[in-house]
């Protein structure tokens, strides 16, 4: 893999940032919807985020970053 420009760094970074945000409010939302406490909901929506397939995400982000 070549070394990634200060710009391709942030891109990756913020798409990180963004998918966690929305994996982690999905799973909040349901397990809210599913009945939990929010302190529950909370610890399911860290679960997701943390449960995440970083090397898939950059997998699907390599080839995009590439052209």
């Amino acid at each position: 893999m070549a070394e990634l420009s200060p710009q391709q760094l942030l891109e990756l970074a913020a798409l990180v940032r963004s998918t966690c945000l929305d994996v982690a409010g999905q799973r909040f939302e349901q397990a809210a919807f599913d009945g939990l406490c929010a302190e529950g909901a909370w610890e399911a929506a860290v679960d997701a985020a943390l449960s995440l397939d970083l090397a898939a995400l950059l997998a699907a982000w390599l080839p995009a970053a590439e052209s």
